[in-house]
């Protein structure tokens, strides 16, 4: 198969959508496909077309952006340019002009599948205008999902509580490629725990991700300081990229933490390491006691980094939400707390510590779960219902 991806942003930006879209490109060019990433030029030294590990990737440049909307025309003109060269349209939203995209596919004689990653909040904006500019999105995007012969969704549960609730019929769940090669337990941690000061006796909860309001870190900082009283040698570990986010230091959360761990008196209790490389990250999950996500908001749909902290011998305390409580639920590695409840999710973390040893899931469960090849499977039965419906396996 020949298949163009649609997406606002692409790697090297890293969140969660742009993670998924590589290893699922990438993992379609494994499978023998030809791929190509038609995204947004995010940051002016990017070439306007290159190919990474097998895939082509083109970039239009940015006419302008609205928090962590980077809006480039480009993408439309250039898709109806390239439609006509490939068997399949994959269009993934959040993306402002979903419903023109999916229109320009039609026109161009092809039909598409939408993939839904999550709803869209419009965050410290005027209500009136956030409001405006939330209706003109699902206008948008619901067009894209009525018009799309498949929805891919994370999870059927998340889609059922979504804004595009109206869809779940049409909609088919194919759970995120992890890399489950990749995120392995390490042994030596000790480049880790040199760096950002982590003793021998420390019981590490640790966060990894954007530091963007959606991650809801606030409340594991607000359950930190019942966390120690239960747990006196916890150590909080805030880690992940608190600058380079889309919407740039406006939409960063970083700062205010920092302040709100200093009115807690959380004083070295609490670190921030910032961005942290492949390497690190294995250390930082293999050093973790507990692994939190505090998710407080629809733009969270399931949260990748559980599963890599599982795959590292790292129970998970995430919050009890739509597409987010999918990985304790599945696997049965961790516990759930009720969102924007530090007393909830300092109840969960000191639960998981105190029976961590009695766990006993299998990597190998985790693992045949969640994968890459699942995924692109996932994936492939989608296109070939819709595109292929004659084809037999």
């Amino acid at each position: 198969m020949k298949i163009l991806i649609v997406a606002p942003y692409y790697i090297p930006y890293i969140s969660g959508m742009t993670i998924l879209v590589q290893r699922l490109a990438e993992g379609f060019v494994r499978s023998g496909h030809s791929v190509c990433v038609l995204t947004s030029r995010h940051e002016n030294g990017l070439p306007p077309e290159e190919l990474m590990n097998g895939v082509r990737v083109v970039r239009k440049r940015v006419l302008f952006r609205m928090q962590r909307g980077a809006f480039a025309p480009g993408i439309t003109s250039a898709l109806a340019g390239l439609a006509k060269d490939y068997d399949i349209v994959n269009i993934h939203a959040p993306f402002f002009e979903a419903g023109l995209l999916g229109l320009v596919a039609r026109l161009s004689g092809r039909k598409y599948v939408l993939s839904y990653i999550c709803d869209l909040r419009m965050q410290g904006s005027p209500i009136s205008l956030g409001k405006a500019i939330e209706s003109l999105y699902y206008l948008s995007v619901k067009s894209a999902a009525r018009h799309s012969e498949k929805i891919i969704v994370l999870s059927k549960g998340y889609i059922e509580s979504s804004r595009l609730k109206e869809y779940a019929p049409k909609s088919v769940a194919v759970i995120p490629p992890i890399d489950t090669e990749k995120f392995v337990r390490v042994a030596d941690v000790s480049s880790f725990k040199k760096r950002y000061g982590i003793g021998v006796d420390d019981v590490v909860v640790g966060f990894l991700g954007r530091l963007t309001h959606e991650k809801g870190v606030e409340y594991l900082l607000q359950a930190a300081p019942r966390i120690i009283e239960k747990v006196p040698k916890a150590k909080i570990v805030v880690a992940g990229e608190g600058e380079n986010v889309a919407g740039g230091l406006k939409e960063s959360m970083k700062a205010k933490l920092q302040e709100h761990a200093k009115q807690l008196g959380l004083g070295d209790r609490v670190v921030f390491t910032g961005f942290l490389d492949d390497r690190m990250v294995l250390e930082f999950y293999s050093r973790c006691q507990v692994f939190v996500l505090p998710s407080i908001d629809p733009l969270e749909a399931f949260g990748m980094v559980q599963v890599e902290a599982m795959l590292c011998g790292c129970p998970v305390v995430a919050s009890d939400m739509p597409g987010i409580r999918d990985p304790v639920s599945l696997t049965g590695y961790g516990a759930l707390a009720r969102p924007k409840d530090p007393g909830s999710i300092a109840e969960a973390v000191v639960g998981v510590l105190r029976k961590k040893a009695s766990f006993g899931v299998e990597r190998e469960k985790i693992a045949a779960l969640f994968s890459v090849d699942k995924t692109v499977k996932g994936y492939e039965e989608v296109f070939d219902a819709a595109f292929f419906p004659g084809k037999t396996k």
